[in-house]
């Protein structure tokens, strides 16, 4: 990861075409149905990297989008109107959903209890714990490897309300997680003078616990500057192309 953009934005202010977003679940959903046929296969011992290959894209991704759940339409657009200027995203969500997915599977074959609706409790902790490992482990790799992060900052993703010093806090592990994450590669690049300037929801869990966001590392863009950024890039750009677009968009 070389930028890191908080992009100031609202979905109600962003164009959205929701016919285009469906298709793009859709295709989606797909992964997590031939993931779960693996799973349901009997005598198997479950690989994390099948696991990992099976959600997660091999190819190089240019934008991590972080965000929240609740703005995954939003997310979706963003990336699908990226892809038209050859420029390709992960959207973070598309991970959640597929994780929930995954752990649902493998609780039904691994740790239902015979003859009755409910879960071992200790097994189906430790198989949340491994699915969650996993998943975060793969969303660092592709932090890692992407050459920008976007966080999408909206009413959603970030709140100073139960904050004692009003900074900002996010209800979502995922956010904390990709945030500190993005801040840590930051910080180890720019000790080591690798920076050229001297300059991620509305979670599914249901304990009401509160994140640091820490987003003091990423340049702040309002919604048009992002328009106008992806307005001018140029259809199916190279790699270097991508990066000098990005390089700009941050010294703007």
């Amino acid at each position: 990861m070389d930028y890191g953009f908080n992009i100031s934005i609202n979905s109600g202010l962003f164009p959205i075409d929701d016919q285009t977003v469906a298709l793009f679940k859709k295709d989606m959903r797909k992964v997590t149905v031939n993931l779960k046929q693996y799973l349901l296969q009997d005598g198997i011992s479950i690989d994390a990297k099948k696991i990992v290959e099976c959600l997660f894209p091999s190819s190089q991704c240019d934008i991590f989008i972080s965000h929240s759940y609740t703005d995954q339409d939003l997310a979706i657009q963003l990336a699908i109107d990226l892809k038209k200027k050859g420029i390709n995203a992960f959207v973070d969500s598309i991970a959640w959903g597929s994780a929930y997915e995954l752990l649902k599977a493998i609780d039904e074959k691994h740790c239902k209890i015979k003859n009755s609706t409910r879960y071992h409790y200790d097994m189906r902790n430790r198989s949340t714990a491994h699915v969650y490992m996993i998943l975060a482990s793969a969303l660092q790799q592709i932090i890692t490897k992407s050459t920008a992060l976007f966080f999408l900052n909206t009413d959603h993703s970030l709140s100073t309300e139960h904050s004692i010093e009003g900074e900002d806090k996010t209800h979502s592990p995922w956010i904390h997680m990709e945030l500190m994450f993005s801040y840590f590669i930051w910080q180890a690049r720019k000790e080591k003078g690798m920076y050229a300037i001297a300059h991620e929801s509305a979670t599914l869990d249901s304990v009401p616990v509160l994140h640091e966001a820490y987003t003091g590392h990423l340049k702040k863009i309002t919604r048009f500057q992002l328009s106008r950024w992806l307005g001018g890039c140029e259809n199916n750009g190279t790699p270097v192309d991508i990066y000098d677009s990005l390089s700009k968009l941050y010294r703007s």
